[in-house]
């Protein structure tokens, strides 16, 4: 009976093959004629517990700075990768005006209303001159020797320096207002017979060469342009003060009427004895941005 067993053991080690364990199954060798039947062990482990992304910004990161955030204005097609400048302020204010008779000012930004009704003032300028027009039916049909276009104009307004009253013409004079202080004034007769540009110095008004201030009238529409180069002023200007008015210098009829800005003064006559005060001045900052029919230009 020993003898039966030994003859058996030796013919089970030689029907098997060892398959290696690829399936995780702990069972030892398997017939490698028949079918895996073993069933792998599930997967009982809990769920998956990374932290899931709260979008929590990591604290303990510092913020790349080194890139300029782009905060121009993109004015290419294509994002210009240089472009990365801040916009500066815009250009200061300029309007050059034709001496042509014909009214080419900006209406919106160059008119000012005057204390007359009809009648209104334009301003503007350049690097190189001062631009004053006048529309009003006394420079048409109206226009005659005694009536006159009057533009003073302080180039240091703020300072003392200057005439604190116009020249009187026939019995009218008028106090300029304050912050103003006249250097020199242009003078134009509505019918045209007559100008002169006048300087003033240590009390004296004295007549100069007009150097090179133009004009011209066009009666059909009421209008009249002036140019005064900064050249004709006693300096050149970094800031100015401008203000206009007409007036008759009749006898029998003095008058003053049409000053810049509406509200500047009361129409009528102004006696030398009892000027009629000239409220507001026009501010010409030459290194503003801003319109010369802008509010804060109504100075004081």
């Amino acid at each position: 009976m020993l003898r039966l067993v030994l003859v058996l053991l030796p013919w089970i080690a030689v029907g098997c093959t060892l398959v290696e364990d690829l399936d995780g199954y702990a069972g030892g060798p398997r017939d490698s004629g028949s079918a895996d039947t073993q069933v792998p062990a599930l997967d009982t482990a809990a769920f998956d517990t990374a932290v899931a992304d709260t979008s929590v910004v990591d604290s303990a990161e510092t913020p790349d700075t080194s890139v300029t955030v782009d905060t121009k204005p993109d004015t290419q097609p294509t994002d210009v990768a240089t472009d990365v400048t801040v916009d500066t302020a815009p250009p200061p204010y300029r309007h050059t005006v034709t001496i042509d008779g014909t009214n080419d000012f900006n209406a919106t930004a160059e008119k000012l209303t005057t204390t007359t009704a009809g009648f209104d003032t334009y301003v503007s300028w350049d690097d190189n001159a001062l631009y004053f027009g006048y529309v009003g039916s006394d420079l048409g049909a109206g226009a005659t020797a005694n009536k006159w276009v009057l533009v003073y104009v302080d180039v240091d307004p703020g300072t003392a320096n200057g005439a604190t009253k116009t020249e009187a013409y026939g019995t009218q004079q008028h106090t300029l207002p304050s912050g103003f202080a006249a250097d020199v004034y242009f003078a134009l007769k509505t019918d045209e017979s007559f100008q002169q540009l006048k300087k003033y110095s240590a009390g004296t008004w004295t007549t100069v060469a007009t150097s090179g201030v133009t004009f011209k009238r066009t009666a059909s529409s009421n209008f009249v342009e002036i140019r005064i180069p900064f050249s004709a002023l006693t300096a050149t200007p970094s800031r100015l003060g401008v203000l206009g008015f007409m007036l008759n210098e009749e006898t029998t009829g003095p008058w003053t009427w049409a000053g810049t800005w509406n509200g500047s003064f009361i129409d009528g006559n102004s006696p030398i004895a009892t000027p009629k005060a000239i409220g507001n001045w026009l501010q010409v900052d030459l290194s503003s941005a801003a319109s010369p029919s802008a509010a804060a230009n109504k100075k004081p």
